[in-house]
């Protein structure tokens, strides 16, 4: 069912089996803007070759390892303030153009350089993990164009596996800009982030995909590329979440992980959540995979304690032993010290939200001493990681990398003393 071809979908785009880490060493220079570059982890004599063109260097200590992830593939669908439903097209209306949570979005975040993809799981009522981010599906009753639409709302536990796919299947009779799905959404401004009022809007993009089942993730999409899974519940922030809820959703997440490892499929797989039950029954069930805590960090209310501040978050993660625990960029870079009272615990950090697509931002976290960040504009962010100008192209072809540089997960990973010779011999052909 799903619009992209497995043979179109090979771990050949990414050149490499599983790494041993998902935190790729990253010799990459950042440039941020006129007169200032920042240097991921390149070594001395690339820094000194960028300073030249940039007097204002960050002066970044080496990381054997910083993470790149794409956050529900290149990123959220946003509604373009000013756009109007209706007349807007989907290009125009709904950025990124590739529909979020699908695989074409997945391996265009391992194209432009992802080493890990973060992607939302549900489980249907007959027991079938499926991706999907929002507490409800909505879909329009409209019955013809122009037509006051209703609209029906379910959630993702309340729907069969059938009636699931039903939702979310692209019709191949569509065509031009008529909407794929029925599919509508509340969405979030793409540049205020805030809930946008008016309602539901139709959830039409330009490059449009069905969303799959976790178990077509594993089907589809490279084992080169790390899978993020966060396990999703959709309970009120008034609410607890019910045990039996948890087990169920767990049991069916495992299951499915747990039989594709057995089958042979050596990816390397994380689990994260929002909620802490959830945590902590997925590491009861197994010890073979990472554990990381989702937290707001209190900038939403919450009736659990363990989900109203940082320092609840370390606090629990570090006394159930989970890995981590991953929090807005923004909440962090206003207080650094977040990062030592984590690494204080043994735990590492990892961050995600609107500041990750500023790479000066992603510099800083680097320099404080965080894992990785989970991004939103994919592109625009590798495009100043790459110093690529004009940024990266919206399709660009797929990477191939030279045999000189050997293999490598994405095309971010490069090897530094490469880079160093090709500099001189710039340097050089500049001279003469």
């Amino acid at each position: 069912p799903l619009r992209t071809p497995p043979h179109r979908i090979t771990a050949a785009r990414h050149h490499q089996a599983t790494r041993d880490s998902i935190m790729p060493h990253l010799p990459l220079t950042v440039n941020t803007g006129p007169g200032l570059a920042t240097s991921l982890a390149g070594p001395p004599s690339l820094k000194g070759a960028t300073a030249a063109a940039s007097p204002r260097v960050v002066r970044m200590p080496p990381v054997s390892a910083f993470a790149f992830g794409g956050h529900r593939g290149v990123g959220e669908n946003l509604w373009v303030e000013g756009a109007v439903p209706g007349k807007a097209t989907p290009a125009q209306a709904v950025i990124p153009a590739l529909r979020e949570n699908t695989v074409r979005s997945f391996v265009r975040a391992g194209e432009l350089g992802c080493t890990f993809i973060e992607f939302d799981v549900q489980v249907t009522s007959d027991g079938v993990p499926v991706i999907w981010h929002d507490d409800t599906v909505l879909q329009s009753l409209a019955s013809s164009k122009g037509a006051e639409a209703a609209v029906s709302s379910l959630q993702v536990r309340d729907m069969t596996l059938e009636d699931f796919k039903r939702a979310v299947q692209l019709d191949p009779r569509d065509t031009g800009f008529a909407a794929s799905t029925n599919l509508v959404r509340n969405f979030r401004g793409a540049s205020s982030r805030a809930p946008l009022p008016g309602g539901p809007r139709p959830w039409a993009v330009a490059d449009d995909d069905t969303l799959p089942t976790l178990a077509e993730v594993f089907d589809y999409v490279p084992q080169s590329l790390a899978l993020n899974i966060e396990v999703k519940m959709p309970t009120p922030s008034d609410h607890l979440t019910d045990p039996a809820e948890v087990e169920r959703v767990v049991s069916a997440v495992w299951a499915l992980v747990s039989a594709r490892a057995a089958l042979g499929d050596a990816r390397r797989v994380f689990f994260s959540s929002f909620d802490p039950d959830v945590t902590a029954a997925l590491v009861r069930v197994q010890s073979t995979y990472e554990v990381w805590f989702l937290s707001e960090c209190g900038r939403e209310a919450h009736v659990d304690s363990r989900r109203t501040s940082s320092a609840a978050a370390i606090d629990f993660a570090a006394n159930l032993k989970l890995t981590g625990v991953v929090v807005p960029a923004a909440m962090l870079l206003r207080d650094e010290a977040m990062v030592a009272s984590a690494t204080a615990r043994g735990l590492r950090m990892l961050t995600y939200g609107l500041d990750n697509n500023d790479a000066e931002g992603v510099a800083r976290q680097a320099q404080l001493g965080t894992s990785g960040v989970i991004v939103d504009d994919v592109a625009g962010l590798m495009g100043m990681l790459r110093g690529a100008s004009p940024p990266v192209p919206a399709t660009p072809p797929p990477y191939t990398a030279p045999a000189a540089l050997g293999a490598g997960p994405a095309h971010m990973l490069l090897d530094a003393g490469l880079i160093e010779q090709k500099l001189r011999q710039a340097a050089a052909a500049g001279e003469r």
